[in-house]
């Protein structure tokens, strides 16, 4: 077989090398050096790693040679002849070179590879970012960074559709005095993307007959301009532009139209959120100026809300007694009416009575309770002093009270909707900007007919795909816990067999950073009854979350003891632990935790822990001394 002929036709560069002497390379490899073939096999073959690389190289050439196995596929940063730095991907193995053993290595430049892969991860920052922006100014700066990092320009401007205007309000790398404002009905290369709704890309701006020149002492030759959208319409424009003629191109592009998506993304949280505080003003507002008690309890019967005749008849301000519990809200000598108000909690279906109260006479009220959400709403209406006529008056205000109830319920449940569509929306977005970003790459190479690259973007998109089809998963079951429809079936099963079942399926990912998973427990006999596919789901959600906030080469440990009528599950790791403000948002679907250096999770998993160990009868929480101190999850089953 012509070994000549496959050497110079593989499309990797591969190298022969022994003790720093180069003994052959191919056309390829030559091409990746950026020198002759003669060049390069008069110099050591270490004068071409750079620096940072060099240590590893020697290392591992050193070990393969002694008969070690260190790992045959690893990353290094070369130096061109040229002087410029690429990232290359090479696979090295021993052979026997004319009697003496050799090292061959099989090389791939996957600088390019890695520039995508980094502009990729700008842009995914780039929509964390965004979904914790909370003003358009905050929104613009991020912006300009993700730019400045992703294209590689600094002269950018975001105009606003303010009425019939485009006001460029924030501008970078553009000399002006001001916000420079372009009424919709007149030219400029921006106000075309508003009315047509589309991006506009301007190889020579000189050649655009409707170029408005809105800079001071600033040349600009090229421009690209795209839309941001919400429902419909135009609200505002990313501009960029450069002093040289067909500066932009079609990536440039795909890449401001994806920041584009998540500025409009940004801006309409923003603004629903502004629209949602109004709304809750006013109707505060409106609730105060009632003659009629109104009290909001939670779930926990928690005071959370109370208006201003409510404070008075209590004898106490609102910040003295938020909080306080239902129990000790009611008259002792009233028993009975606390056993109403947990009837009407748990039927869901409204009680009325009587109450009479001495307090400079005695005050006739009369006390309705409805269960809003998943709380309780109390509605006292003084009756001391009215007559029949304004009996039937007052009747007709209670139900308008209790209309007012209903829209607190409406605008409760609107508060929800929009607290968990917000990061659901994110959380979903994130991995499909991913697959559509490397799709559009893919697309791109092949069109190219550069395919040695491709199947690491296969892959990028298919981890990507698994992401969202896990995410979709934890949003159904979420749903299911939520209203109802989660249903366990209960066997007896020893817990070592869910254990083993656990550690099957977790070894591969904890492999990944290296981490192991220890297992404590008394007996590989104990039994207990419970649905098994529920409970390992909420091991795997526990330890999957410890591996997430835990450092490389780390262990995990679960324990399992015994208690008298139950079993107790501990989950430690020695990871980044929670801190006391953000422990009680646990076990809720997107709560707002952020941690320095960590990844952003949506909260689903712990969610679902809690709504599958409640299923079952049990308890679960997390403990956690601090910032760096790690963190144990606990749940108790009953046996």
């Amino acid at each position: 077989m012509d070994y000549q002929w496959l050497l110079d036709n593989t499309p990797d560069g591969i190298s022969i090398v022994r003790s720093g002497e180069t003994l052959f390379i191919n056309s390829q490899m030559a091409e990746i050096l950026g020198e002759s073939i003669e060049e390069i096999m008069s110099r050591s073959n270490f004068d071409h790693i750079h620096p940072d690389s060099l240590e590893l190289v020697k290392s591992r050439t050193e070990s393969r040679l002694r008969g070690e196995q260190p790992p045959n596929k690893y990353e290094i940063k070369i130096i061109r002849g040229d002087s410029a730095i690429r990232y290359i991907e090479t696979n090295t193995s021993v052979i026997d070179w004319e009697g003496s053993p050799a090292i061959l290595t099989i090389n791939r430049d996957v600088t390019e590879l890695r520039a995508h892969e980094a502009k990729l991860e700008a842009l995914l920052g780039h929509a964390a970012a965004m979904s914790q922006a909370e003003t358009m100014e905050e929104i613009a700066n991020i912006t300009y960074d993700t730019v400045n990092q992703t294209i590689g320009f600094n002269r950018l401007s975001i105009g606003l559709v303010i009425g019939d205007t485009l006001v460029h309000e924030y501008r970078w790398g553009i000399n002006s005095d001001r916000a420079f404002i372009m009424p919709l009905d007149g030219p400029g290369i921006t106000v075309k993307v508003v009315n047509e709704k589309k991006s506009q890309r301007i190889g020579n701006v000189l050649e655009f007959s409707d170029y408005v020149d809105g800079t001071k002492d600033t040349i600009t030759r090229s421009e690209l301009a795209v839309p941001a959208i919400i429902e419909g319409k135009v609200v505002a424009v990313l501009n960029i532009e450069s002093p040289i003629i067909d500066t932009f191109d079609d990536t440039d592009q795909k890449l401001l139209e994806i920041l584009a998506e998540q500025v409009s993304s940004a801006m309409y949280r923003i603004e629903s959120q502004k629209q949602q505080r109004q709304l809750s003003e006013r109707f505060n507002a409106f609730v105060d100026s009632a003659s009629e008690s109104f009290v909001l309890f939670d779930s926990d019967l928690k005071l959370i809300y109370v208006n201003r005749i409510g404070t008075e008849r209590l004898r106490a301000y609102a910040d003295e007694i938020i909080g306080a519990s239902l129990r000790d809200l009611t008259p002792k000598r009233t028993p009975d009416r606390y056993e109403s108000y947990l009837e009407v909690l748990e039927t869901g279906e409204s009680q009325s009575f009587d109450a009479y109260y001495h307090s400079s006479g005695i005050a006739h009220l009369r006390i309705s309770a409805y269960k809003v959400g998943d709380g309780l709403g109390i509605i006292a209406t003084d009756l001391t002093q009215l007559s029949e006529e304004q009996e039937t008056s007052r009747k007709l205000d209670r139900e308008l009270a209790e209309e007012r109830f209903k829209t607190n319920q409406l605008i409760e449940l609107n508060r929800l909707k929009t607290n968990f569509m917000n990061p659901a929306t994110h959380e979903i977005k994130t991995p499909i900007t991913s697959i559509r970003g490397y799709s559009e790459i893919i697309q791109g190479k092949m069109a190219r007919g550069e395919m040695e690259e491709i199947d690491g973007y296969f892959e990028a998109v298919i981890r990507n795909i698994d992401r969202l089809e896990h995410l979709s998963n934890d949003l159904l079951d979420m749903q299911r816990i939520e209203s109802g429809r989660m249903t366990v079936n209960k066997a007896r099963v020893p817990v070592s067999m869910i254990l083993d079942l656990l550690r099957l399926e977790m070894t591969p990912i904890l492999d990944i950073k290296e981490q192991t998973l220890e297992i404590n427990m008394p007996s590989t006999k104990t039994i207990i009854e419970c649905d098994e596919l529920r409970i390992l789901q909420v091991l795997i959600n526990l330890v999957q979350n410890s591996s997430n906030y835990t450092d490389y080469g780390t262990t995990i440990t679960i324990t399992v003891s015994e208690l008298e009528d139950a079993l107790k599950f501990l989950v430690m790791d020695t990871g980044i632990g929670i801190s006391d403000i953000d422990m009680p948002k646990l076990f809720t679907p997107f709560p707002d935790i952020r941690v320095t250096n960590a990844r952003h999770g949506s909260g689903l998993g712990l969610s679902i822990c809690k709504g599958i160990v409640d299923l079952h009868g049990g308890t679960i929480w997390a403990e956690s001394e601090g910032f760096g101190m790690g963190t144990t999850f606990v749940f108790i089953l009953p046996r």
